[in-house]
């Protein structure tokens, strides 16, 4: 009889840290996203500050 709060406690816990990894990877790809777009934002300035070739 004593022991009827340990499932419940355990299924609290077990879900808050299931939210906490959700969220955790959430962030993660936005995130990773984010230097991503970064990174293509500077190579196109980097492109783009490169002189054309007038060789023609």
């Amino acid at each position: 009889p004593g022991n009827d709060d340990a499932f419940k406690s355990i299924e609290i816990i077990t879900k808050a840290f299931g939210k906490a990894i959700e969220e955790g990877l959430a962030q993660r790809k936005v995130d990773k996203e984010d230097r991503e777009r970064e990174k293509a934002e500077q190579e196109k300035k980097e492109v783009d500050a490169q002189p054309e070739n007038q060789d023609a």
